[in-house]
C-alpha cells in the first residue's frame, strides 16, 4: 500500500491590515484536524481535498491521509504558532511513517510515497515572507529526494522561485471567479498517480513578469484571448498543466508578480519556451488589464437610469475594493451611504459591524435604533461610520453554504448577524468578516435578489459566479479600502518599485 500524505493550509495575506491572523481567526473559518474530521467536514464541498479523495480512494494500491484543513479569511500574516502547528503536524506524520517502515524492516526512504497538498500561495507568516515556499522546503528536506510533492494553488499565488524549486509540480487554478477548485485538484491528483506509476515525468518551468497584476476576472475582454489560448495549450499532447497566475499584490512581497507556468511530460526546454513566449505576449498587453470603476454616487445614478430604461432588476453594485476576500475591512459604508440617499429599494450584502449587531439584538425585533454603521476599523481610510435610524427585521446565527459554482457547498460563517432596514435599504450586518459572494448570504435572511431593483455586494470578482445569471447589469464601484483592485492604490514596503505599474509612482 502506497501512502500519500495530504493537508490544506491556506491564507491569502494582506499585509496592510497590520497585526496577525491568529488561531482564533482560523477557527472562525476552517480549523479541522484528523482524517475522519476532515473527510466529514468536506463531505458536501466541491473543493481540493474531496477531489483528492475521489481520485485516490478507489485505487486499491493507494491510500491518502488528510492530516488537517486550515483556512482563514484573507488577512494579516499568519501567527507563528499556527504556522508551526501546520508544519510540525506534517513533519511528525512523515517521521511516524518512517519509524513504522523501519520497525517493519522496510526502507524508511520509501515513505511517504508522495505529498499532495492544497495551499493558497499568497501566505505570509511571522518569520516567513514566502510561507508556502518555506513550508515546501521543510517537507522536501523531510522526505526522500525523489518523493513527488504535488501542490494545488490559488490563481493569486505569489509564484516564488522557492515554491517552484521545492515542488515536483504546481497546479494553480485557471479561472477567476475560482469555479475550478475541484476540477483543478482532480487534474493534480491524476497527474500524481500517473507520475507514481511511471506514465509521465513532470518538467516544470515558470516565467515571472515584472508586473503586479490587478484584480481582474479571467473572462474580462482584455484577458479573455489569453484564457482561451491557455485552455487550448492545456489540450496539447505532452502538456500536463499550463497557467498564468496573477499574484496577490496586497501581500507586499518581493516576488508577487504575474507568472506563467508550463509543465510538460519530460521536456523542460519546451516548457520554458512556452512559458517565456506566453509571458512576453501578456506583458505586451499590460496596459489593457486596468479598468475604471464608478464612484458610489455615479453608480446609483446609473442604476436608476438603467431601471428607468427597462433593464430588469437587480442592478448589482459590486464594491470591488472593500472586499474581505482581498483582506479588506468589509466595513466601508461609502456605498451604503449613497444607497440610503438614493432611496431606491435595495439590499446590501454585507457590512462587518459587530457593534451594530449587538445594538440590534439589544433593541429587539421590529424596533428602531440609532446605529453608527461601519467605518470603525480604519476610519482614517473609510471616513468613519454612517449614522442612521434602523429598524431591526431579523436575527441569525449566520451560517450558510454556498449554493453556486464558487466554493460550492462550503460552509460560511457570518457569526452573530442581523438584518436591519434603513429607509428603503435592507442591510445584513455580520460579526465575522467573510466574502458574501454567493446569493446564499441573502437567502439566509429570506431575501431574493431577483425581486429587488438594486443589490450591493462586497466582493471583487467571485460574486460574478452567483450574480451574473440573475443580474440585469453589474456596475463595479470603487471605495477607499485596504484591498483595492488596482496595485497603484497601496504604499509598499517590500514589493519592487520598478515593477509595472509602480514605476515613477511615489510609493
Amino acid at each position: 500500500m502506497k501512502t500519500i500524505l495530504s493537508c490544506q493550509f491556506k491564507l491569502e495575506c494582506n499585509r496592510f491590515l497590520g497585526l496577525v491572523t491568529t488561531r482564533e481567526d482560523f477557527e472562525k473559518r476552517e480549523f479541522v484536524f484528523g482524517e475522519e474530521n476532515v473527510r466529514a467536514y468536506f463531505k458536501e464541498a466541491k473543493m481540493e481535498l474531496p477531489a483528492f479523495f475521489d481520485v485516490i480512494d478507489p485505487l486499491p494500491d493507494y491510500e491518502i491521509r488528510p492530516l488537517f484543513a486550515l483556512n482563514a479569511q484573507p488577512g494579516p500574516p499568519v501567527a507563528k504558532d499556527v504556522y508551526d502547528l501546520a508544519e510540525g503536524t506534517m513533519l511528525q506524520a512523515i517521521r511516524d511513517l518512517k519509524a513504522q517502515a523501519q520497525a517493519e524492516g522496510k526502507d524508511p526512504a520509501s515513505v511517504p510515497s508522495a505529498l499532495l497538498l492544497a495551499l493558497h500561495g499568497a501566505m505570509v507568516a511571522e518569520e516567513h515572507e514566502d510561507a508556502e515556499g518555506d513550508f515546501l522546503e521543510s517537507m522536501r528536506n523531510a522526505v526522500d529526494p525523489d518523493c513527488p510533492i504535488f501542490v494545488t494553488l490559488d490563481l493569486h499565488v505569489n509564484m516564488t522561485k522557492k515554491k517552484a524549486a521545492q515542488a515536483t509540480a504546481l497546479f494553480p487554478l485557471e479561472f477567476y471567479p475560482h469555479t475550478d477548485f475541484y476540477e483543478n485538484a482532480l487534474k493534480a491528483a491524476r497527474c500524481l498517480i500517473d507520475t507514481l506509476e511511471g506514465r509521465v515525468v513532470p518538467a516544470m518551468a515558470i516565467h515571472e513578469l515584472p508586473m503586479l497584476f490587478p484584480t481582474l476576472p479571467t473572462g474580462h475582454e482584455s484577458f479573455l484571448p489569453f484564457r482561451e489560448e491557455i485552455g487550448a495549450l492545456n489540450q496539447e499532447p505532452g502538456i500536463l498543466h499550463a497557467r498564468f497566475t496573477h499574484g496577490f499584490f496586497a501581500a507586499d512581497v518581493r516576488e508577487g508578480f504575474g507568472t506563467t507556468l508550463v509543465i510538460t511530460d519530460n521536456d523542460l526546454p519546451r516548457a520554458q519556451r512556452l512559458a517565456d513566449d506566453l509571458a512576453e505576449r501578456i506583458y505586451a498587453k499590460r496596459r489593457s488589464f486596468y479598468r475604471d470603476c464608478f464612484t458610489p454616487d455615479e453608480a446609483l445614478r446609473e442604476a436608476r437610469r438603467l431601471l428607468d430604461s427597462g433593464v430588469h432588476p437587480p442592478i448589482v453594485l459590486a464594491d470591488v475594493n472593500d472586499n474581505p476576500g482581498s483582506g479588506s475591512t468589509q466595513d466601508n459604508p461609502e456605498l451604503l451611504r449613497a444607497m440610503i440617499d438614493a432611496d431606491l429599494p435595495a439590499m446590501f450584502s454585507t457590512l462587518f459591524d459587530p457593534e451594530s449587531v449587538e445594538r440590534a439584538y439589544e433593541t429587539g425585533l421590529g424596533n428602531e435604533v440609532e446605529l453608527d454603521l461601519g467605518g470603525k476599523l480604519r476610519p482614517d481610510v473609510t471616513g468613519g461610520p454612517v449614522r442612521a435610524k434602523a429598524r431591526v427585521l431579523q436575527y441569525s446565527g449566520g451560517n450558510y453554504r454556498n449554493e453556486g459554482t464558487f466554493l460550492h457547498g462550503v460552509l460560511h460563517r457570518l457569526g452573530k448577524a442581523a438584518l436591519v432596514e434603513v429607509g428603503n435599504v435592507k442591510i445584513i450586518l455580520c460579526s465575522i468578516r467573510v466574502q458574501p459572494a454567493d446569493r446564499a448570504a441573502l437567502h439566509l435572511f429570506g431575501l431574493e435578489p431577483e425581486t429587488c431593483p438594486v443589490v450591493a455586494v462586497k466582493s471583487a470578482v467571485h460574486y460574478r459566479a452567483s450574480y451574473e445569471p440573475v443580474a440585469g447589469r453589474i456596475l463595479e464601484v470603487s471605495t477607499k479600502s485596504l484591498g483595492p483592485i488596482d496595485p497603484r492604490a497601496l504604499h509598499y514596503e517590500h514589493a519592487p518599485k520598478d515593477a509595472y505599474p509602480l514605476q515613477g509612482l511615489d510609493l
